[in-house]
């Protein structure tokens, strides 16, 4: 439907602007068909606005499900990071060489198997702690990078820094639970609050009336369903956006 609605809107758009305008003399004769055929084409257009309004629901449904899973994998690459911290101090501090810590570790966490090879070949750890930090939510592997740079360069034990490293992670996801805490309220006023045209929809509905009819039977109603749900998908939109930035901070 999205398709039909896209291909009649571009084909009124592209007559009323492509077209030339008939000469004075000619706008009430045959010539005048195009402009009759583009105003039909917009005007055939606005009743299939339910199904844009309807493919603008998936679509930023399927935006938001989509941050919500991003989120919940940042989450837990972190704590995946806090882990990885805890076990290569635990093991350096019972007397394991570094190459067979990383090991275990890639073990335990595939995506750390590109930081195991460089141990095992000799080659920069700290560098490939710093790639593999680029996945989402591995932003604190940077932190076990340096740490691990510190001590290759000064002679400084590589286990007291892990375990320094893992002090202040853990510190950090603790206070990122406790505002992750503090704006699941926010985000769950904004999902209730979304919630809310349904709800007056279908009690509107029990009560005898027919506003389906309206939103899917007139060019105005069609109008105000778009507007509703492109309106309610931008303030979904919204309070995540401040919600994310606010547990950056």
């Amino acid at each position: 439907m999205t398709a039909v609605l896209l291909a009649v809107g571009a084909a009124g758009i592209a007559a009323v602007l492509i077209l030339p305008s008939p000469p004075p003399a000619a706008r009430a004769g045959p010539v005048a068909r195009p402009w009759w055929f583009a105003a039909g084409a917009a005007a055939a257009g606005l009743w299939w606005t339910p199904a844009l309004g309807l493919a603008m629901l998936g679509w930023g449904g399927h935006r938001l499900h989509r941050r919500l899973q991003e989120r919940r994998e940042r989450a837990a690459t972190s704590a995946r990071v806090l882990e990885t911290c805890d076990l290569v101090a635990s093991e350096l501090a019972a007397g394991r060489i570094a190459e067979a810590v990383l090991e275990e570790a890639a073990a335990a966490w595939p995506a750390l198997t590109p930081v195991a090879r460089a141990g095992r070949l000799g080659l920069s750890v700290p560098d490939a702690l710093r790639k593999a930090s680029e996945l989402p939510g591995g932003r604190d592997l940077e932190l076990l990078a340096a740490g691990w740079e510190v001590g290759q360069s000064s002679g400084a034990g590589l286990a007291d820094l892990a375990r320094l490293v893992a002090r202040d992670l853990r510190a950090e996801a603790a206070a990122r639970r406790t505002v992750d805490a503090e704006l699941a309220s926010a985000r769950a006023t904004a999902w209730l609050v979304s919630g809310l045209p349904l709800l007056a929809l279908l009690l509107a509905t029990a009560s005898g009336g027919d506003p389906w009819s309206f939103l899917f039977g007139t060019p105005l109603g069609a109008g105000c369903l778009v507007g509703g749900i492109g309106l309610g998908l931008l303030g979904l939109w919204w309070i995540d956006a401040l919600a994310a930035r606010a547990a950056r901070r």
